[in-house]
């Protein structure tokens, strides 16, 4: 194994041992040190992104020089390290560990807010400085557009069957829950919420089955549908399949919709919902709705004019 191999970040770490309880935290493994004959056997990912994340660490803080004694800068110039098992997450731009076990619902996987179990863990502590004895598998964390930090919300089933609702100050790192007997802000009409989100999130693990249009609701709600798009000149595939967004509103009144467009987009499905025959929302997705219920024989409509 040649010498260079060790050069990982440009001249840094020409070091006999290893130690690094800079970036450890209380979900990491326990690391072991490293004398320089054992490392230069095996240089493995995790040790490289360790170096990296410890070489980061000593630049900051003065440790290694910016200049060396020959007037050469000293540089990290590596990017997209990374280290995982079954268990852990480690990369360089972070350089703390987390737990990655796996997600706690079917919906807030790696999409905008990853759910790890460590932060749902974090949230089971909160839960039960509160008395509240939970499903483990009924637990559901999420966030809402915010313009600062990353503060959140959730739902979860109790034992004895009771829905609590509550706040968080920090998806990531939460240490303050507020609860609420019922949801403080239940999906409504044209509107987004977290606590809309922590909604629709619920509901997806726990109905026993989705709810389908009926046939002459089919052709009603698409007929409203095709005078809405040409209406508002929206410039869509003319064919779509429709289906039952099965999603409480605070407007008793609101029948959410879904739907599928023809043909490949990257934008191939739509939901909304249409309150006294009168569409009050129109929303393009990426992917079918968590609720969304379309039959396996739905027809295709579109506008015959």
């Amino acid at each position: 194994m040649k010498t260079s191999q060790l050069t990982l970040i440009g001249t840094i770490l020409a070091v006999s041992a290893l130690s690094i309880p800079m970036i450890i935290n209380e979900t990491s493994p326990k690391p072991e040190m490293i004398d320089e004959s054992t490392y230069m056997l095996s240089i493995d990912p995790l040790q490289r992104v360790l170096e990296h994340c410890e070489s980061q660490r000593k630049l900051a803080t003065g440790e290694i020089p910016e200049r060396n004694a020959d007037g050469s800068f000293n540089g990290i110039d590596l990017i997209g390290l990374y280290y995982s098992n079954d268990t852990h997450y480690i990369d360089n731009n972070t350089c703390k560990w987390q737990y990655v076990g796996p997600a706690t619902n079917s919906i807030n996987k790696w999409g905008g807010a990853p759910m790890y179990q460590k932060q749902n863990k974090s949230v089971g502590e909160l839960l039960a400085e509160n008395n509240v004895d939970y499903l483990q598998d009924k637990l559901v964390v999420t966030r809402g557009l915010t313009l600062k930090g990353d503060p959140g919300c959730g739902a979860v089933i109790s034992t004895d069957l009771q829905t609590h609702w509550f706040g968080i100050d920090s998806v990531s790192n939460p240490t303050k829950m507020t609860l609420f007997s019922e949801n403080p802000h239940q999906c409504m009409v044209n509107t987004s919420s977290c606590f809309c989100n922590a909604q629709i999130e619920l509901a997806s693990i726990t109905l026993d089955e989705l709810i389908y249009f009926p046939s002459i609701d089919k052709q009603k709600y698409s007929e409203i549908l095709i005078g809405y798009l040409y209406d508002e000149n929206i410039n869509r595939t003319p064919k779509f399949q429709i289906g039952k967004l099965n999603l409480n509103y605070t407007d008793s009144s609101a029948i959410g919709y879904c739907g599928h467009v023809w043909g490949t987009n990257t934008y191939g499905f739509f939901s909304g919902a249409i309150v006294n025959d009168i569409v009050e929302d129109y929303r393009i997705e990426k992917e079918s709705p968590s609720l969304c219920a379309i039959s396996e024989d739905a027809e295709w409509w579109e506008n015959e004019n």
